[in-house]
């Protein structure tokens, strides 16, 4: 299968990837040296953008701390608890129930990461949406779903202090973690990302 893979991945004029690893998988197993890495699509579009998804109704008018865990374990929740107690603010957690009762909408689900007070993860798209709305959060290694990912996003936006493996983790670095979290540097940077990104983009596009 894979010198099949090879040969469909050969066709592409252009190939990207949004890990810093994945290039060097791209690279090794499937021979094609033309790699560049970009933004994962969702930071191609601004807080506004997002916002202009969100129903007035889902809006949120007491402070919270939301809590997006897809795999809850004992430190996750000995994490969240502790930080409710330190923020003396309630959590609200984020459904990830898939069966269509269950399941937030779209307008839902954003306004719970835009009207957050502090965010709670173990989930990629959690630091990025965190990020967007510019929101001061813990990510928790999550290495059942790619740890490379969350190393390559927070480490290109300079927020790997925002990493943490374990509640032993989190207590070594809870005081740094209570700080204010300065956006100025990482809209700097996520500005000149998704402009890279997008050149990237259209340029591919207009081969």
């Amino acid at each position: 299968k894979m010198p099949e893979c090879r040969r469909l991945l050969g066709r592409f004029d252009a190939v990207s990837v949004r890990e810093a690893e994945g290039i060097d998988i791209v690279r090794r197993d499937f021979d094609r040296h033309q790699v560049e890495k970009v933004l994962d699509p969702t930071l191609l579009l601004s807080a506004t953008d997002y916002e202009a998804l969100i129903a007035p109704d889902d809006r949120h008018s007491s402070p919270y701390i939301a809590s997006y865990i897809l795999d809850p374990d004992y430190d996750k929740t000995t994490i969240l608890t502790q930080l409710a107690t330190d923020k003396n603010l309630p959590i609200s957690e984020i459904s990830i129930d898939i069966r269509p009762e269950g399941m937030p909408t779209v307008s839902q689900w954003l306004a719970n990461f835009a009207d957050a007070d502090f965010v709670v993860t173990d989930s990629f798209h959690g630091c990025v949406f965190s990020i967007i709305f510019g929101k001061p959060f813990i990510a928790i290694a999550n290495a059942e779903r790619g740890l490379g990912r969350f190393v390559s996003l927070l480490s290109e936006f300079g927020l790997m202090s925002r990493l943490v493996y374990s509640f032993d983790d989190f207590s070594t670095k809870r005081q740094r973690l209570l700080e204010p979290l300065d956006y100025s540097p990482v809209r700097q940077r996520h500005d000149a990302l998704r402009h890279h990104s997008l050149i990237w983009l259209k340029n591919a596009l207009e081969k």
